[in-house]
């Protein structure tokens, strides 16, 4: 995910999780790492049954110009233990 995002302004991101083996349980994912200057709403939780959910990621007016990269963290319950990835 490289979402732009430039200085005063905001990108809507889709998050869309890869089910497999059937799950069709709750997945969050955390948003961790913004550069400063950076906000968005964490965590994101797809509900059980859905595809997808959208987040915005918004940038100050003094954001810098920069490409860092962000990092997510998944997570669900499969069969009541917790699973997930970075």
């Amino acid at each position: 995910m490289h979402p732009q995002v430039p200085p005063g302004s905001g990108q809507r991101l889709k998050f869309i999780p890869d089910r497999q083996d059937h799950f069709d349980g709750e997945v969050r994912i955390d948003i961790v790492g913004l550069p400063a200057g950076f906000a968005a709403a964490s965590p994101v939780v797809i509900a059980a049954g859905h595809i997808e959910a959208t987040r915005v990621i918004r940038a100050s007016r003094l954001a810098p110009r920069s490409r860092t990269r962000t990092q997510t963290q998944t997570g669900g319950l499969a069969a009541g233990r917790r699973v997930g990835q970075q």
